[in-house]
């Protein structure tokens, strides 16, 4: 997470929609990696200076989203013309995509247009793009609406609502982890009207978090914020604290992984109903002589995906049985859950299937999980990194692993939650890699991966 520009490990999601899977309930096994076409549609300048460069941003790690033309919108979350972050476009022209920064955060020496965007954005059925960042008239945070103009060139920046609204310690919220909502259908974007829901930091319980909801106004570009449930309601936190990127099921109920507390205080999965009852599902367990869970580890671990079996599938970043994160699966029996994890990162010695899952899981709507890892790969733990799919929740592949290009050009370390198209194209970014610095490090890339 980012907080005033200092970085804490990871990633912030947004909006996870919800698509019904048929997933079998075996243990995950691996296969090799199968052969995906990969391609990187846009490399972002190693520094201003750089010839032929522009102000394009740098360390994209937030996740992009396609609209039903193809065209690309994503954050990067540094960089631009006031070093607060950029929102950008890739505008499909032929075969190939032209790149336009649609706006540059900071534009105020307040701040109060937003800074340092992240997460996933969500798209609505208009073609205006939603997102989170900091700033804002607080300096809480922000959801913001931008309107792309019809050349996808540039557009207008509006803002949703800004945290910390009610001073003291935030009761709604600062810093929030992304947006979600109720999809009219599975996959559909959204309608631009309906509540939009997600997590957040403050709140009043010992600034443990809060799950908020976001209704429209009539007449009003700002909306109605309403805290759905703070977070260290309960003794020693047992109820979570510090919730990451949220879902929505059609019911209404929120549901979503904490960074800490719980039993063990390794953070929790949680659901909280629209009357803002909090359920904890499960509560993470890292013991390394007994339980192997995993952990979350700084927001980084995204939401949780729903089956259409009631069946919930999330990752934690760090922990189980190699210490490199795992895939997990929460079956539901009646009104209970039960933890059985899928995959275990890491392969002992070699990390060629990847360490570290981050950002949280893409479903396909056929069974299908897709995710990423922030290390391991080519050759060991160190190398740039992995996109991996669970084919039917039991099969997994490794796609693509990063730095297979000479100095890591085609980009090394994603961070961000994939998106795919109507076709089944997997879009992405990475942190680091592409142009080369002084430095050796690159400032990034998006890119398309056809499994």
């Amino acid at each position: 997470m980012f907080v005033n520009g200092n970085r804490a490990h990871g990633t912030l999601g947004a909006a996870l929609v919800l698509v019904a899977l048929a997933f079998v309930g075996a243990a995950a096994t691996s296969d090799k990696a199968h052969a995906a076409t990969y391609t990187v549609l846009h490399t972002f300048c190693p520094d201003a200076d750089y010839p032929n460069c522009a102000n394009d941003g740098e360390d994209p790690w937030g996740t992009p989203v396609v609209a039903p033309d193809g065209t690309v919108y994503g954050t990067a979350h540094d960089g631009g013309a006031h070093g607060a972050g950029v929102l950008y476009a890739l505008v499909p022209k032929g075969a190939s995509y032209r790149f336009h920064v649609l706006y540059h955060f900071c534009a105020a020496a307040s701040c109060t247009d937003g800074l340092y965007p992240w997460g996933r954005l969500i798209i609505d059925t208009k073609g205006n793009v939603y997102g989170v960042a900091g700033g804002g008239a607080y300096f809480g945070g922000e959801v913001f609406k931008f309107a792309p103009n019809a050349s996808r060139t540039g557009g207008k920046l509006s803002k949703i609502y800004d945290f910390c609204a009610k001073g003291g310690s935030c009761p709604d919220g600062n810093g929030p982890t992304g947006i979600a909502y109720i999809p009219s259908a599975p996959g559909a974007p959204y309608d631009g009207k309906s509540p939009l829901y997600g997590g957040a930091g403050g709140g009043n319980s010992d600034s443990g978090g809060i799950v908020f909801k976001l209704e429209s106004v009539k007449d009003r570009t700002l909306r109605r914020e309403t805290t759905l449930y703070n977070f260290c309601s309960t003794t020693d936190c047992t109820d979570g604290r510090s919730p990451m990127d949220a879902s929505v099921d059609a019911a209404g109920d929120v549901l979503g992984l904490t960074d800490a507390g719980g039993t063990y205080n390794r953070g929790v999965a949680f659901k909280v109903d629209s009357s803002g009852k909090e359920t904890v599902l499960h509560s993470i367990c890292d013991d390394q002589t007994t339980c192997f869970e995993g952990r979350t580890l700084n927001y980084s671990s995204g939401g949780l995906v729903l089956d259409s079996a009631g069946n919930l599938w999330g990752e934690e970043e760090d922990g189980g049985a190699n210490n490199y994160g795992v895939l997990f699966e929460l079956q539901r029996l009646s009104a209970k859950y039960k933890y059985v994890k899928r995959r275990d990162f890491c392969s002992p010695g070699t990390c060629l299937d990847g360490a570290n899952p981050v950002g949280g899981l893409l479903a396909d709507g056929s069974g299908n999980l897709f995710g990423v890892t922030e290390f391991g790969g080519q050759q060991n733990l160190a190398v740039g990194g992995t996109v991996f799919e669970l084919k039917g929740g039991t099969h997994f592949h490794t796609l693509y692993a990063f730095c297979a290009q000479s100095g890591c050009t085609d980009g090394r370390q994603p961070i961000g939650t994939l998106t795919s198209d109507s076709a089944g194209n997997l879009y992405g970014a990475t942190s680091s890699g592409g142009n080369i610095q002084p430095n050796g490090a690159g400032r990034g890339v998006v890119f398309k991966l056809t499994p």
